[in-house]
């Protein structure tokens, strides 16, 4: 082709022999000077644009002589591609026709692959540049459908995958893309059917606006797709194609519709299920089916329900779950928490036939993280539906003795997974039923075969951590059971579960697990003497089960009874061995021995920790050095705990600390991989990147005169560089998360504990390196980075108190711009936008933290912005409530957006509106809201952030509350709520009330009490019923006078308590249903119910007068109950009860029936430890001493009467109350 005209003064124009030895040079010089002398010569030539001929004729083998090497052609396509927008922008037509002929006919003609996929890299390049380029078109469709060169075949799908854009923009040309994509699929090379699939992946969701093309090639690539699926899945050497296939069918799936195609759409979860279900396919494509079946649940919950998917979904998940003896990942994926740090680069070639581009998980655990992702999708109570008759089914079998045909060990382990599941689905259910749980549990803990008892351990942890409160009530039966199985228990797989259930139970059973410490921690330590690396060895622990039992040490020690304390000394000590190894397989133990021996020396306490931190601060130095993720994570735990124990002497070890958690989150340790097929044709040289820093070059080495640049040719080359054929994936390791995420704990805790000392300039360094992870990718580093900033804040702020104006700015300019920049441009910006729920949990809890330390000072305009948001949040508007609905539900109950066009009212106001309540009645909230089945966590957050405003601005929130009140009366009603809504609506509704003040009680007296009854008489669910009884505690102290108002007729009796009177009063229906939670009636009341009960009960004695509270009948049976057994923040209120009980004020009361009991019940509350100190003194100073100053002879007599142990007596004498 002719060489267009150029500038003078440019670079010579070099024949193309030179131009070629250069590229020679450069692909083959031994000395790097030689080669970077090459380098700098091709830059500068090219500089001139009129040498760029001379690579098209090397690259089509048009030079003199002897044709160029397949190198020096591939690095010409290299070059080429970079220049070719401005080598396009100086051709006239005639000369762009002879480049895009020549270029073609080259690309017909190239042997080599690799310098096929360059070329087809510029070929792809130039048709963008050309918009519309008929000739390529066709010259795909015949290499698709015509050529009998397999690889001619498969260049032809690769481009297609490079321009679907392109052919999706010009008329015509979208359907012989697609055309030829079906051809490609139909193909019998697999490599053909390879490229045929990621050129489907990237036409189909360009063709969108093109009706005709999009629906003709999402008709006919379903079923293909399918189909090739099912002949393709039990050949290992297939495994690349089918994980193409998945990905296409993700595509597809998105693309159809559930009301237009559920036809389709059900076609293919059945396909799917039946290839997944078959034990011939290979494990990699079950694998595959499996999770495709979890993002369709995912994604269309409600259709997979409606279109009766659910059960065959369920029923082949438990068939999986029975299919063999694995519970968890392969044992050395879970052993080695740096695995993902071999080999990182050594990124699978889509060519290369591999079973597994990573380990295939089991066929149990396939169908385990099927149904655990339903579980967590689909509404509870048909997934419920689903799950039960096969646990039934199990259960009932196991527990006949004379079954002819006993279940097989795989079936029961199955039955114990499941029932894991359901606790993750439904909790609700089985927290009404969990001793029918544990007794199943059980059974399986003592089954003859080590696989059921395993899966019966792993199943323990998600009940402890699902179905709380209800189950540590059980305490006394799990705790010495999960001991003495673990002494006794032959299995290192199972002994493993076993620890790990029993560390979920010991952190969340407090001071309930003291009795337990002194026989259970000989057990533990015991066990950590012991080791073996063959995990059924039946003589040793292995590493990774004394990994497991360091989580449960740590659990035990933060709850810092003092029967842990002799234990604590030695286990440092022991530490230490762990603590000394280096061995790859042995960095879990020390990483978690690292973390717990922080813990433990938390509940020593400073002086006692003291002389062990220059023992362990050389290991944490090391830990960080090692290159171990893992090891870095729980270092930062050992050094938060560390500075919580040392307060301000942590500052020597301060900097370091903070430099390490600064670099850890700073730093990018994903892998990116270019998997675009004509990445494999490019050569990543570095004279690529000079053209961008050097430009064209004079002789002068200054930009030659044609390089300075036009808008149009900056815009040319920005479009150049926004080309490149990429398709980048990114592998991230969770250790790498995990490690951000303790790390910024880590950054919090040194903020929070040290305040003032942290000093500005460090809060300057850490709110710089917090601030690029507001767009991470991660949700947990995004969330833990706004808590970690809440924080920070705090820190700027220094060690005073924030005085909370409402009317004056009372911060410093620095903490006031962090202020206001962290709550509107971050917090409130999440709160609009985040999709991620966990996300915006995280922005909530760090609002509400912000919130309770500046008060008013976080919006000087008041709080209207964060209430909207609350608002539109308890409307199920938000984002992220949003995300878990099925947006093409078919269901006709699903509302229109009425949501958004509520408050877009609010942005379409007048000037001068100052708040949306001018625009929206308190009636409005509740138009068009429609509640999902089931409770999402992100409404307890937002809860928690209402309560955090109206705590901070008391009577002056009550405007807001017209608006929430009726809100959280929906989540109230019992008959359509589940359970978490009734606790998160009476809990919420009380603190409000409380926060707000007596005015606002009395406005909305008449919902809370509905609310509260309405909860107590339709609900079994002890927790909501606990905080019922909280809220009628609440509107007894804020209105007592409203409890004097008859109610009507009633013939109805409550216990001991009977009424002359022919109506029955407020306050004896308030303590006859009081009085069912105290007493359990018919449902199992959790201990924290009883409490709420009691101090209700208490707040009734106190606040109301004698004459209508009968306490002579009332107090005998309540004294006994106090203190408190769980909820110590009500023992305040039942120790002001007793103390108003024997002051003067009550004189006159019938005192002889309850004196007796009081004595006991004040030597009960001096004598417990889990009682303030002050409010014991308070007690005894105020009540006692006060109350035996004016009656000593009433005092000493029922001290007499009163049924005391020794430790009763040695308590009131300890006290000098004790009168005998």
């Amino acid at each position: 082709m002719a060489t267009p005209s150029f500038k003078p003064n440019l670079p010579p124009l070099l024949p193309d022999a030179e131009l070629a030895g250069l590229l020679n040079s450069i692909l083959h010089a031994t000395e790097a000077e030689e080669r970077r002398g090459a380098e700098a010569a091709v830059v500068l030539a090219l500089g001139n644009r009129a040498n760029l001929p001379g690579l098209v004729r090397l690259l089509c083998g048009e030079g003199e002589g002897e044709g160029p090497s397949a190198g020096v052609r591939q690095l010409a396509a290299v070059l080429l591609r970079k220049r070719i927008f401005s080598f396009w922008a100086v051709l006239d037509a005639s000369e762009r026709t002879a480049l895009k002929a020549v270029v073609l006919r080259r690309l017909g003609e190239e042997p080599v692959r690799a310098v096929r996929l360059a070329l087809a890299h510029v070929v792809g390049r130039l048709a963008k540049a050309d918009g519309r380029w008929g000739e390529l078109a066709g010259a795909i469709h015949a290499a698709a459908t015509g050529d009998a060169r397999a690889d001619m075949r498969e260049l032809a799908m690769v481009l297609v995958h490079s321009l679907a854009e392109v052919f999706a923009g010009a008329p015509g040309l979208g359907e012989v893309a697609a055309g030829a994509v079906l051809r490609g699929l139909a193909d019998a090379e697999a490599g053909v059917q390879r490229a045929a699939v990621k050129a489907a992946v990237a036409l189909l969701p360009s063709l969108e606006d093109d009706a005709a093309a999009h629906g003709g090639l999402l008709r006919e690539l379903l079923p293909l797709t399918v189909g090739l699926l099912q002949a393709n899945a039990r050949d290992p050497t297939r495994a690349s194609l089918c994980r193409g296939l998945f990905e296409l069918l993700e595509v597809v799936t998105e693309a159809l519709s559930p009301k237009k195609n559920a036809g389709q759409l059900v076609e293919l979860a059945r396909g799917l299920l039946a290839v997944m279900e078959d034990r011939s396919t290979t494990a990699s494509v079950r694998d595959g089916c499996g999770i495709a079946l979890e993002e369709l649940a995912a994604r269309r919950p409600k259709f997979v329900v409606s279109h009766n998917l659910l059960q065959p979904l369920v029923d082949a998940c438990v068939r999986m779950m029975a299919e063999d003896a694995t519970i968890a990942l392969p044992e050395n994926n879970l052993d080695d928490p740096d695995e993902d740090d071999k080999d990182p680069n050594n990124d699978m070639d889509d060519d290369e036939d591999e079973d597994d581009m990573e380990a295939a998980r089991s066929p149990c655990m396939i169908g385990g993280y099927l149904l655990s992702g339903l579980a967590d999708k689909i509404p509870s109570k048909p997934f419920t539906a689903a799950l039960l008759p096969f646990i039934s089914a199990i259960s009932d079998s196991s527990n006949n003795t004379n079954n002819s045909q006993p279940t097989h060990p795989f079936e029961r382990k199955a039955c114990a997974l499941a029932m894991a599941a359901l606790a993750e689905g439904s909790p609700a259910f089985l927290r009404r039923r969990v001793g029918t749980v544990l007794d199943l549990a059980c059974r399986f803990l003592a089954d003859e075969d080590a696989t059921p008892r395993e899966a019966a351990a792993f199943a323990l942890r998600y009940f402890a951590e699902h179905l709380q409160p209800e189950i540590l009530t059980h305490h006394s039966l799990l705790i010495p059971l999960l001991r003495d199985l673990l002494a006794k228990e032959s299995g290192d797989l199972v002994r493993r579960r076993l620890a790990e259930a029993l560390d979920t139970l010991c952190e969340n059973l407090e001071e309930e697990l003291e009795p337990y410490v002194v026989e259970l921690m000989p057990v533990i330590v015991g066990a950590l003497h012991h080791n073996t690396n063959d995990p059924h060895n039946s003589g040793g622990v292995s590493l990774e089960t004394q990994t497991a039992l360091c989580g449960v040490i740590s659990s035990i020690a933060a709850t810092k009874c003092p029967a842990f304390l002799p234990f604590a000394g030695p286990l440092l000590e022991l530490f230490q061995q762990p603590l000394a190894q280096t061995a790859p397989a042995t960095l879990a133990l020390r990483a978690q021995a690292t973390e717990t021996a922080g813990i433990v020396g938390a509940a020593m306490g400073k002086a006692a920790f003291a002389p062990y931190v220059e023992l362990f601060m050389p290991r944490i130095r090391e830990n960080l050095s090692l290159g171990s993720a893992v090891l870095r994570e729980h270092s930062f735990g050992f050094l938060s705990n560390l500075c919580e124990i040392l307060q301000g002497d942590f500052m020597p070890y301060l900097d370091d600390a903070l430099a390490a958690a600064l670099h850890a989150i700073e730093e990018d340790t994903a892998i990116y991989t270019n998997r675009h097929p004509l990445a494999k044709g490019d050569m990543p040289l570095v004279l690529e990147d000079d053209f961008e820093n050097r430009g064209g070059l004079n002789s002068h080495g200054h930009p030659a005169d044609d390089e300075v640049k036009s808008g149009e040719e900056e815009a040319e080359d920005e479009e150049e560089e926004a080309d490149a054929a990429e398709e980048i994936h990114m592998r991230v390791r969770t250790a790498d998360i995990e490690e951000k995420s303790s790390a910024l704990y880590c950054i919090g805790v040194f903020a929070e504990v040290l305040r003032g000392e942290f000093g500005e300039s460090r809060v300057g360094r850490c709110w710089d390196g917090l601030s690029p992870l507001e767009g991470h990718f991660h949700p947990n580093v995004r969330g833990n980075a706004m808590v970690a900033g809440a924080k920070l804040l705090r820190a700027s702020h220094g060690g005073a108190e924030v005085v909370p104006s409402q009317t004056e700015d009372t911060l410093s300019p620095r903490t006031r711009g962090l202020l206001n920049d962290f709550v509107h441009h971050v917090l409130l910006r999440t709160m609009q936008e985040e999709p991620e729920k966990e996300v915006f949990i995280a922005a909530c809890e760090a609002m509400e933290g912000v919130v309770k330390f500046f008060g008013p000072q976080c919006f000087p305009f008041g709080p209207d912005a964060l209430v909207r948001e609350c608002v539109e949040g308890l409307r199920q508007r938000k984002a992220c409530l949003l995300a878990d609905e099925d947006a093409s539900s078919t269901s006709s109950e699903d509302p229109d957006d009425d949501g958004d066009e509520l408050f877009r009212a609010v942005d379409d106001a007048p000037a001068g509106t100052s708040s949306w309540r001018e625009v929206i009645s308190p009636q409005d909230v509740l138009r068009g809201v429609y509640l999902p089945e089931d409770h999402n966590e992100a409404l307890d957050a937002i809860v928690e952030v209402l309560e955090a405003l109206a705590g901070a601005y008391g009577g002056a929130f009550l405007p807001y509350a017209a608006y929430l009140f009726p809100l959280l009366g929906l989540y109230g009603d019992p008959q359509r709520r589940p359970a978490e809504d009734l606790v998160m609506a009476t809990g919420s509704f009380a603190g409000l009330l409380l926060a707000l003040g007596a005015g606002a009680a009395g406005a909305h007296f008449e919902a809370a009490r509905a609310l509260a009854f309405g909860v107590l008489r339709g609900s079994d669910d002890s927790a909501a019923r606990g905080n019922s009884c909280y809220l009628l505690r609440v509107l007894v102290e804020s209105c007592p006078e409203r409890f004097l108002e008859p109610l009507g007729e009633s013939s109805a009796s409550f216990s001991s308590f009977s009424s002359s009177s022919s109506s029955l009063s407020m306050v004896e229906e308030t303590l006859r249903a009081l009085w069912e939670v105290v007493s359990g009636g018919a449902v199992a009341e959790i201990p924290q119910a009883v409490d709420n009960a009691v101090s209700a009960a208490c707040s009734l004695v106190r606040c109301l007068p004698p004459g209508v509270v009968p306490r002579e009948e009332i107090l005998p049976s309540l004294l006994p109950l106090i203190p408190m057994r769980l909820e110590k923040a009500e023992n305040a209120n039942a120790l002001a009860t007793l103390v108003f009980l024997l002051s003067a004020e009550a004189e006159g009361t019938a005192r002889a029936a309850w004196l007796p009991g009081m004595v006991g019940c004040i030597a009960r509350v001096v004598a417990a430890r889990g009682v303030d100190e002050a409010e014991k003194a308070t007690l005894l100073q105020a009540g006692v001493r006060s109350f035996i100053a004016r009656q000593p002879q009433a005092w000493q007599q029922a001290c007499a009467v009163a049924e005391l142990d020794g430790d009763q007596q040695e308590a009131l004498r300890s006290s000098g109350v004790l009168c005998m």
